[in-house]
């Protein structure tokens, strides 16, 4: 089972990192995987997550030119996480948890190469995940009800002065709905950390904030700060 849960992970990860690719190159009309450079179409065997990389010796047959080693990387790490995902948590909330990484991951990635996000991908993958996390929204304690309108004043506040962008607000706010108000402080916590060390050793004056919301929540699932 371990090796299933790992092929799942690589293809889920291979997935986002693919249609994360598509909405920063915007080619979304098309229909097959394409090499980032020759833009030719991949054949099957290339898309195997890992061994594509490994039996094309890391570079694209039709063009030669070397593909990225943060595929395979990132294709072993999702891998060995869905293996944890699914050897703590019950199947149920460990797909879940996998669906909801992945999306986050198409986001952080387009956020980061871009610092935007398509309200297209936004909106839909709110929704899908809404209904996806549905016998968790029927449970939520009062408190966590109270938690989530006082966090989403506060960030509606600081949206309307630019201090904080509207898809951060949004996912901050889809969170609150999802953890309990322990699990958001720890995400909020790590992400706010993360991004304010990286503007204080760096020269710029603004980054994106979705791929440190992504590491928030990896911390909480590793700590297991969810239930």
């Amino acid at each position: 089972m371990l090796i299933i849960f790992f092929i799942l992970g690589t293809a889920c990860v291979s997935f986002g990192m693919c249609q994360a690719r598509r909405y920063v190159e915007q080619i979304q009309n098309c229909s097959w995987s394409i090499c980032d450079h020759c833009h030719q179409r991949l054949k099957w065997w290339q898309l195997i997550p890992i061994f594509g990389y490994l039996l094309q010796g890391g570079k694209c047959v039709n063009c030669h030119f070397p593909i990225t080693v943060a595929y395979p990387i990132g294709e072993f790490l999702g891998g060995g996480f869905f293996i944890y995902l699914f050897s703590t948590f019950s199947g149920l909330a460990a797909i879940q948890f996998g669906f909801l990484l992945t999306w986050l991951l198409i986001l952080a990635l387009e956020d980061f190469f871009t610092q935007t996000v398509s309200l297209k991908l936004l909106l839909g993958g709110t929704c899908s995940v809404l209904l996806i996390f549905g016998n968790r929204i029927f449970n939520i304690p009062l408190i966590q009800i109270e938690f989530w309108i006082i966090i989403n004043g506060s960030l509606a506040i600081l949206s309307l002065n630019n201090y904080f962008g509207w898809a951060d607000t949004c996912l901050i706010s889809l969170f609150g709905i999802l953890f309990p108000p322990i699990t958001l402080a720890v995400i909020i916590l790590i992400a706010s950390c993360g991004a304010f060390i990286t503007l204080k050793f760096s020269n710029q004056t603004t980054l994106p904030f979705i791929p440190w919301l992504l590491i928030g929540i990896i911390v909480t699932l590793l700590l297991h700060l969810t239930t």
